[in-house]
């Protein structure tokens, strides 16, 4: 039997209390657009809270928000995947032993906002904002891959954001499940990556301005 995933929700106060984004500047950020329109109270699901979190993170590295939000949702998709790396993010048949990343995956490939700056990508840990405000998503920072892509961006401050710590921490300040799982998981090899059917993180890697 496949597996079938439902996303969570959190409230105004729950969402406070998990990104730190106050629930006045919740309903600013869905006003001017930055969170999708509800009626009645206010409901987050995993996306919405890592976009908040991602959100917040620039704000306070003193990046301009219309800048950040150009980013916001693929960078969503990393925080999601690795904040679903582990089993205490599931409600439902998953056992700790099992390989964790095809379920993840399948959570974006079926809930994940779509739009044209949200294409499913394999995620990698790092997000690099360089100094003329392209990005970078990076396996790593050491050696000569990262040395390389700063070699060719203009001279000046650099953000690194390190998804897979975002997505563990959003897990843990949770407290609960993030998805309900129902059915049963295929308990073959994991396909891995390259047997995932989305493209690789490499054909997506960089982001240039809008």
């Amino acid at each position: 039997m496949a597996l079938d995933f439902f996303m969570e929700h959190f409230d105004s106060t729950e969402a406070e209390a998990i990104t730190g984004v106050s629930q006045m500047l919740q309903r600013s950020y869905r006003k001017r657009g930055y969170l999708p329109p509800q009626p009645g109270h206010s409901r987050h699901d995993l996306f919405d809270l890592a976009d908040m979190q991602f959100t917040r993170a620039m704000a306070a590295r003193g990046v301009e928000i219309l800048l950040a939000k150009r980013f916001a949702g693929r960078v969503a998709q990393g925080i999601t995947f690795y904040a679903l790396s582990h089993s205490d993010a599931y409600a439902g048949p998953v056992g700790v032993d099992y390989d964790l990343a095809p379920q993840a995956l399948a959570v974006l490939q079926r809930h994940a906002p779509m739009g044209s700056d949200c294409a499913i990508v394999v995620p990698v840990p790092f997000w690099v904002l360089w100094a003329d405000d392209t990005a970078t998503w990076m396996p790593r920072l050491d050696g000569d891959l990262f040395e390389r892509e700063r070699a060719q961006k203009t001279a000046g401050p650099v953000i690194i954001f390190d998804q897979q710590a975002a997505g563990e921490a959003l897990r843990q300040r949770a407290g609960r499940p993030l998805v309900r799982v129902s059915g049963l998981p295929h308990l073959g090899p994991s396909p891995g990556p390259t047997g995932t059917g989305l493209p690789d993180v490499a054909s997506h890697q960089n982001a240039g301005a809008a």
